[in-house]
């Protein structure tokens, strides 16, 4: 706005005070110039001052253009930003926050670091429009009054304004056929957030996240160029028209007038959103601030072929619970069988596999990891969970995240993928992951576990009615 005002006080000496000096044969154009200028400019010929005048109306817009793309870039990167935290805070919640947050994960993301976004561009915009109302405010009662015309520029504004609207609409549908995909995948990672934790898929999902959204933000800041001329152009072109008619009428300053009351109303607008941003930015904060599960980041990484696990003495509850799923449980797992878990729904099979993966910890008792060399480890304080879940362990279950087919055909697909992808693996855990196959797919799946036996550790759920869990 400042670097117009230069502008302005030209077209005022044009119309209004110098037009006659110019007639005169080899006129001085210096005298069109804001009297503050004229000291430092004595003396301009025609070309000369046409020169200056395309050359400052050139500076100022080229100014205006890169606030616009500072500003549209801080809202997406700040956005960005909160999103990006607010996912690896989830990433890294306990399992009994990760299924109950999904929902509250997904508003804090479309909604909540949106309007961050967009406060930080306003806090940014409106600072520096305030100081410049000021700073206007001063020039005007050192220069004096001012007029401004410039007849035509109202179906200038329309042609520009319908060729940039375009313009945006193309590049909008182009980026939201982008986002479709990043939105898909972060909706999967929050319906299905400890499924993909446990099939040790959360690194995988993060930087395919990472890349998406870096991608998709280059891609919003490339449109952002023709966004920030629809947003400058135009509007400085607008403010013509209005003042055309009365500033000749009434020569009263109307352009800071129009700029005080405008811009005015703009900062009063966003402060009254100040509640909205609060509020924002204290449920983004709340969920910032809850628990997370120790992965043992810093502790082994297991290399090691791996023997056996036993779990003594293990009582597990889940927090939302009285009842005790487990107590004083005692089992050893180990390689060159296949060791069967079966039973009726809420007997803890599944909350042993969990165990085992290191989703949720014992509420007493522990779990001994013994490798081929005989070494022992306690899995919830000597090893590394992450890098545990990642290589050490395969997963599979009825749940899983294959689309677009059948049940069985899903089970099927995802039992072939975990083999494929985790053939290192030394423990290989299936929680009824079969349980949609016909008998034909299920022998050879079997049969697959069989082999796996002579060098893997193999746990293999299945669901029966029995009253208690049976071991054979």
């Amino acid at each position: 706005m400042l670097a117009w005002w230069p502008i302005l006080l030209t077209i005022n000496n044009v119309i209004f005070l110098k037009i006659d000096k110019l007639r005169e044969e080899n006129a001085n154009y210096a005298v069109l110039l804001p009297e503050f200028l004229q000291k430092f400019i004595t003396k301009l010929n025609s070309k000369e001052w046409f020169l200056l005048a395309l050359s400052w109306l050139t500076f100022s817009f080229f100014i205006e253009y890169l606030l616009g793309l500072w500003e549209e870039e801080l809202k997406i990167r700040g956005s960005n930003y909160v999103e990006s935290k607010l996912l690896n805070k989830f990433r890294r919640l306990t399992f009994e926050e990760k299924s109950s947050r999904g929902k509250e994960l997904s508003v804090l993301i479309e909604v909540d670091a949106q309007m961050v976004g967009n406060n930080w561009e306003f806090l940014v915009r409106d600072t520096f429009t305030a100081i410049t109302l000021v700073i206007l405010y001063f020039i005007s009662i050192y220069v004096g009054l001012i007029s401004f015309i410039f007849l035509g520029w109202m179906i200038l504004i329309g042609v520009i304004s319908y060729l940039f609207g375009r313009a945006i609409a193309n590049n909008e549908k182009k980026y939201k056929e982008k986002r479709t995909k990043y939105s898909l995948l972060i909706n999967e990672e929050v319906n299905k957030g400890n499924l993909i934790e446990g099939m040790g898929l959360n690194s995988h999902y993060e930087k395919q996240e990472n890349h998406l959204r870096k991608k998709n933000e280059k891609l919003k800041l490339s449109f952002n160029r023709i966004f920030s001329l629809r947003n400058n152009l135009p509007f400085r072109l607008m403010i013509a028209f209005p003042l055309l008619i009365v500033s000749i009428l009434t020569g009263l300053n109307l352009v800071l007038f129009w700029s005080i009351g405008y811009w005015f109303s703009r900062i009063t607008a966003n402060c009254l959103t100040y509640g909205n941003y609060s509020a924002s930015v204290q449920r983004i904060n709340n969920f910032l601030q809850l628990p997370e599960k120790n992965d043992n980041l810093e502790k082994l990484k297991l290399t090691n072929e791996i023997e056996s696990i036993s779990f003594k003495n293990v009582g597990f509850k889940y927090k939302s619970s009285q009842n005790w799923v487990l107590q004083n449980y005692n089992e050893t797992f180990e390689t060159k069988k296949i060791n069967r878990l079966s039973g009726g729904n809420g007997k803890g099979k599944s909350t042993i596999i969990y165990l085992i993966l290191g989703l949720i910890e014992p509420n007493d008792g522990e779990a001994i990891i013994t490798d081929i060399k005989g070494k022992t480890y306690n899995l919830y304080q000597d090893i590394n969970l992450r890098h545990w879940r990642e290589n050490n362990v395969a997963y599979a279950s009825h749940d899983n995240l294959i689309e677009g087919a059948s049940t069985g055909q899903k089970q099927l697909a995802n039992i072939n993928n975990v083999l494929k992808t985790k053939k290192n693996a030394a423990i290989f855990l299936f929680d009824e992951a079969d349980n949609a196959l016909d008998r034909e797919k299920q022998i050879k799946f079997y049969q697959k576990l069989e082999e796996l036996t002579k060098n893997k550790l193999i746990i293999y759920v299945k669901h029966e009615t029995n009253e208690k869990i049976k071991w054979t």
